[in-house]
């Protein structure tokens, strides 16, 4: 591969950049200097060499627009990067005015049929500074009268009471359309695509997209990420960032989001944390093809749903507050899976390689409502080394079972290894059956020891679990007991060992041997 690419199609759909004078029109018009557009203002601007600018007001609602007929494809917004100087004199994002929110994005198919969505207000603008807000034209607006087309966009800020009086403090940069923004290419010859070139592009000052901003040392992204397109792979690898996923309202729920493209795709995260900022579109993470994904010792905070494949490799993650997790045969070992918002957790996909060796030794806590894992399809899974948190501890349908076996019919068996037998059961119809088994595995042996482990602890009624007469310097077992037991290890030359042990069904154990030296045998 090539160098890493970082694209938009935002510059395929620019509404607005840089002015060249004309195509403004203010709205809400004010008298005397309260009509008056700086176009271009060159003295404060976030993209490019200017902006435009409008003079100050007080108690109404003014904004301006710009004329630039765009057709707006299903699930692609409108974004405008807009200021606000002197934000403090704003009207809330919730107002009792009339004139409604401080800041609000206007869309309209003419000068006099203008829609308004309500962004931000004094409440939650506080530190002011440029942003840069999307908007899908879709969407209910809060308040207007657009109808028929998509031609005119801009702001129009609501200021109450008494508002600034110097200066041209409401601005407005860079428009654009569109939604994704991709990452492709890359190798270790040319250097990994990573977040911070995706940033040093995407921030820079021609470009200004809006959609994966850096600042005090972290990241704000909104939109779709694309790693890779269809013919042509990425390879992206990085470690120890934080990024948040923008609180975008006025959007769909699966406007801001993260995909895999193409099978001959690499991306490793390591320590990557991603936390949504709001609920409205808080981020998916999905595996469109069967690329090469290495995700360990990440942090993913409220955000939607995870989709990974066979070629994924999750490890030793925390996913909190997230949405619905679709394994598809991918490998999730070590992970933390806490306060899931989803009805099931985690959808297994036990068909096809040994769902044990795939997903193991992850840990569920309950947020209160909704099941660990869920199955809709089969007749057995392997489940290995799992612990449950705060779920419901009898069987039945309260939709808080750890396990709900969602298959009609039939029977099902869940094997289980290690870990704990899961505290519950919901089932859709099919007859459920748990077998319960452990793992014990002795090291340090000598060889040629004989090793016996009992059930019960009568050693004249005590039935044999396992054993070997020879071993080499190690043996391990699986057993599905439960209760008081004991060992014993014999090996010419050393003492003999006789050690009670308790079985668990649930709990996978390694015992460290260290036979001594009999002397008898020394000095016979």
């Amino acid at each position: 591969m090539a160098a890493p690419s970082y694209t938009t199609e935002l510059t395929s759909q620019e509404i607005f950049t840089d002015s060249t004078g004309g195509g403004w029109t203010l709205i809400s018009s004010g008298g005397g200097g309260q009509n008056s557009l700086n176009d271009p203002e060159t003295d404060d601007y976030v993209q490019g060499s200017n902006c435009t600018s409008r003079s100050p007001w007080s108690n109404a609602a003014r904004g301006m627009v710009y004329t630039s007929a765009q057709t707006i494809a299903a699930g692609d917004a409108v974004w405008v990067w807009t200021k606000a100087d002197v934000s403090q004199t704003l009207d809330t994002l919730s107002p009792a005015d009339a004139d409604g929110a401080g800041i609000q994005v206007a869309i309209g198919s003419s000068t006099n049929a203008i829609d308004y969505y309500y962004m931000d207000g004094s409440d939650t603008y506080i530190l002011g500074g440029w942003k840069c807000y999307v908007v899908d034209p879709a969407i209910t607006a809060d308040a207007g009268n657009r109808g028929g087309t998509t031609s005119t966009f801009g702001v129009r800020w609501n200021v109450p009471g008494s508002g600034p009086s110097k200066g041209a403090p409401f601005k407005i940069d860079a428009m654009r359309v569109g939604r994704n923004f991709n990452i492709t290419d890359g190798d270790l010859a040319n250097g990994y695509a990573t977040f911070t070139g995706l940033s040093s592009v995407s921030n820079s000052l021609t470009n200004q997209w809006g959609c994966f901003i850096f600042a005090n040392g972290v990241y704000a992204m909104q939109g779709l990420m694309q790693l890779g397109l269809s013919g042509t792979p990425v390879d992206f690898r990085d470690s120890n960032k934080v990024i948040f996923v923008a609180n975008t309202i006025k959007v769909s729920s699966t406007f801001n989001g993260i995909e895999v493209n193409d099978v001959s795709s690499r991306v490793d995260w390591t320590n990557i944390s991603i936390s949504a900022l709001g609920t409205n579109s808080p981020g998916y993470f999905l595996a469109n093809e069967n690329a090469d994904i290495n995700i360990n010792g990440c942090n993913f905070i409220s955000m939607s749903t995870f989709g990974f494949l066979s070629n994924s490799t999750i490890t030793e993650n925390t996913f909190r507050g997230c949405g619905q997790i679709d394994q598809n045969q991918s490998i999730m070992t070590n992970n933390l899976i806490t306060n899931s918002v989803a009805t099931s957790a985690v959808l297994l996909d036990n068909s096809g390689a040994d769902l044990g060796g795939n997903f193991s030794n992850n840990n569920f806590v309950s947020s209160g409502t909704g099941h660990a894992i869920e199955f809709t399809s089969g007749t057995e899974a392997n489940l290995v080394g799992l612990t449950y948190t705060g779920y419901a501890t009898t069987d039945g349908s309260t939709g808080n079972e750890a396990i709900f076996v969602n298959v009609p019919s039939g029977t099902f068996t869940l094997n289980i290894s290690g870990g704990q037998t899961p505290p519950s059961i919901r089932t859709a119809g099919a007859t459920v059956t748990i077998v319960a088994s452990a793992d014990i595995t002795l090291t340090g042996l000598q060889a040629n020891s004989e090793v016996r482990f009992y059930f019960g602890t009568d050693p004249s009624t005590a039935v044999e679990v396992a054993g070997v007469e020879n071993s080499g310097t190690s043996f391990s077992f699986t057993h599905s007991r439960n209760g008081a037991g004991f060992y014993v290890i014999f090996a010419i030359g050393y003492k003999d060992i006789y050690n009670e042990y308790t079985f668990s069904n649930t709990q996978n154990d390694t015992i460290v041997v260290r036979q001594v030296t009999d002397r008898v045998y020394d000095n016979p």
